[in-house]
């Protein structure tokens, strides 16, 4: 009997452990640092004044990290993702106890991509949509589409509709689950889609719907630029750069930045992810350059080994 009652305790740990629960993402819609509104002014990094009357997007891909590095799949998750949600999506049901991270791509993957929207249920993200997210079997699904007024009076509309399947990006984030209780777990994350307008020009009322002009930018803003974990920070701003006694540029680069001559004389270099994984840690070269090879967005640090000073981190961003 006390042998029955150990192995009913043992099963009922690991059932514990491993309960199943229904994921859930929530965002918070917004621009810059305030609630997401239609018809809202905001401003993009150019100084260029803008209002959205379309943000839709879709959302695909999804691989949560948990439990001490497993990944879970959610293959047959579709999101569409629209500004005036209420910003509650539904990932699926999985096995998981706490959450490290979530990976996700902005669009539709190939071959769902270039397939019949009505080989899908009505009620599918992926069916027809009013106002067409579909571009056409041979290009696919419109990934984002952006719309709005810009200009100094506001009478300038632009149309961002960006797609194709070379621009399904992946990104990824550290996060941690929130148990919301009733077997419901929630990662938040902020989608500031101001950021998503990072380097257009907007006010000259860019129409393109496309692969590879402010389209694909447009697309890569999102990868880089609009996601974040609730309550950290948002865009690539760096609310240090002011006291910072040098400069990084190209920022964003294609994975290499140059650090400028400066009286702060930086002899060593730091580069780490998001999650603080310590991708270089090394004297600093002649040429004064920092090279990355992975895209993604990461911090630099700088030290002066003679004074022990360390600057304070840099966002770095590789396309």
């Amino acid at each position: 009997m006390k042998l029955t009652s150990t192995l009913f305790a043992c099963v009922f740990g690991l059932s514990s452990a491993f309960a199943q629960v229904n994921l859930e993402l929530h965002l918070n819609h917004k621009l810059g640092s305030e609630a997401f509104a239609f018809g809202q002014l905001t401003t993009n990094n150019l100084g260029q004044e803008f209002s959205f009357s379309r943000v839709e997007y879709y959302m695909s891909g999804f691989e949560i990290v948990h439990d001490g590095g497993q990944i879970t799949a959610f293959p047959d998750t579709y999101l569409l993702v629209n500004a005036s949600d209420d910003g509650v999506y539904s990932l699926g049901q999985a096995d998981i106890t706490s959450i490290e991270g979530i990976r996700f791509h902005i669009g539709v993957e190939a071959p769902a991509n270039n397939a019949d929207p009505a080989a899908w249920p009505s009620d599918h993200p992926l069916y027809y949509q009013n106002p067409s997210m579909h571009w056409g079997w041979s290009s696919g699904y419109r990934f984002a589409a952006l719309e709005g007024d810009a200009g100094a009076s506001q009478d300038v509309g632009f149309e961002l509709h960006g797609l194709w399947n070379d621009n399904y990006f992946e990104q990824d984030h550290a996060v941690q689950g929130i148990d919301m209780g009733n077997g419901v777990m929630a990662i938040e994350m902020d989608a500031d889609y101001a950021a998503a307008m990072y380097d257009i020009e907007v006010a000259n009322g860019p129409l393109q719907h496309g692969t590879n002009q402010d389209d694909r930018d447009m697309l890569q803003n999102f990868r880089f630029f609009v996601f974040s974990p609730a309550g950290g920070s948002v865009g690539i701003t760096n609310e240090n750069a002011d006291a910072l006694p040098f400069v990084v540029y190209p920022n964003p680069s294609e994975g290499e930045f140059v650090i400028s001559e400066s009286e702060f004389a930086v002899t060593h270099i730091r580069v780490s992810d998001l999650a603080g994984r310590v991708i270089l840690d090394q004297p600093i070269g002649d040429d004064r350059k920092v090279d990355v090879a992975s895209s993604g967005v990461y911090l630099l640090q700088c030290r002066n080994a003679e004074t022990g000073l360390v600057s304070a981190p840099v966002r770095i961003v590789v396309r």
